[in-house]
């Protein structure tokens, strides 16, 4: 288990959250990989805050750094695969950025919870659904361990919930199995839910259906969420906030319909341009390119050989996140500078 190695100041451990304090707060987050040719970036000094009963998506291409920005928080990159640091890492008012294993354990029995992106990875094939949402449910003792399965698996809207406990997982259609790995995750009322491309291997219909979920369990609960998604449609339907990542740097954040509607950075605007929309026969914009090779960075702004705004300054300055407006970041030289120059005096 990998213990998160301060980056700058020692972190101060608060047992109770206060009303206005993030359910989730992280500063200045960075993972490394080791590789052939030593360490590489892969989550590149990221910071955020999830408010309590907000969503907030993660979206970006494959490869951008979204879960493994997840698999970090959640201390669930083996040990000797990656080195995590972090100014502070903060789940619901607690410093968490120097727990070690048992407390990141107890921590995610009972504060923090992930669903993954492919239930089969997180089910076990020879165990029944009952008798694996009751293991979840007796780890959350204190928080929801009064619950039975039963309980548990029509809470999330499973159908026959009393038939379903004693089948195994592959008897069940992928969304059964989505929503069986739902109930899991919440068993101990978590604060905050991670949930990595949760529906990326369903229909439309179960996606909706998921999605919807996952609405209702945040107004019922109050759990804040961070979605993982690729979808800007899934973003638009069910988030609060989203943060746009582009090879391991956050370079776009803000309220979802002030990003989806005023979009700032070439790369948002470019994944917007890509989306299909009802009633437009118009060829879909590719955006060319690939993301860079976190071995081999381009100098500058990493966006910048594939935008089609980039000028000199570009390639010789690696822009940070800055705000351009309440609530709206933005890491791009050109929209800083002219919101800059609109600024009132």
């Amino acid at each position: 288990m990998l213990r998160l190695r301060s980056k700058g100041g020692e972190g101060t451990r608060s047992k109770e959250r206060r009303p206005d304090e993030p359910v989730l707060s992280v500063s200045h987050l960075t993972t490394e990989f080791r590789t052939g040719s030593g360490w590489v970036k892969v989550v590149d000094d990221i910071s955020f805050d999830v408010a309590a009963g907000e969503i907030l998506g993660i979206v970006g291409e494959s490869g951008s750094g979204k879960s493994v920005t997840c698999l970090s928080l959640m201390r669930l990159l083996k040990e000797g695969q990656g080195r995590i640091t972090a100014k502070s890492v903060k789940v619901d008012g607690e410093e968490t950025r120097d727990y070690g294993t048992k407390a990141m354990r107890r921590l995610r029995g009972t504060k923090m919870s992930m669903i993954l992106q492919d239930p089969m990875s997180s089910l076990n094939p020879t165990l029944t659904i009952g008798y694996q949402v009751n293991e979840a449910l007796g780890r959350a003792k204190g928080s929801g361990g009064a619950r039975r399965p039963v309980d548990s698996l029509r809470e999330v809207h499973l159908s026959s919930p009393e038939q379903r406990v004693s089948q195994y997982p592959h008897v069940l259609s992928g969304g059964m199995r989505q929503r069986v790995c739902i109930a899991m995750a919440l068993a101990s009322r978590p604060r905050i839910l991670f949930a990595d491309e949760p529906t990326t291997a369903l229909d439309v219909t179960i996606q909706s259906q998921i999605l919807a979920l996952l609405r209702r369990l945040r107004d019922e609960h109050g759990t804040s969420i961070v979605l993982v998604t690729h979808d800007l449609g899934v973003v638009a339907q069910t988030c609060d906030k989203v943060a746009v990542m582009y090879s391991g740097r956050i370079v776009e954040m803000g309220p979802v319909r002030e990003v989806l509607r005023n979009p700032q950075h070439p790369y948002t605007k470019g994944l917007l341009a890509a989306l299909p929309r009802i009633g437009k026969t118009d060829e879909l914009k590719i955006m060319e390119g690939q993301p860079p090779d976190p071995r081999a960075l381009p100098p500058g702004c990493r966006f910048g050989p594939r935008c089609p705004e980039v000028d000199g300054e570009c390639l010789a300055v690696d822009p940070p996140l800055v705000t351009i407006e309440p609530n709206h970041a933005c890491a791009c030289l050109r929209i800083q500078s002219r919101a800059m120059s609109e600024a009132p005096l």
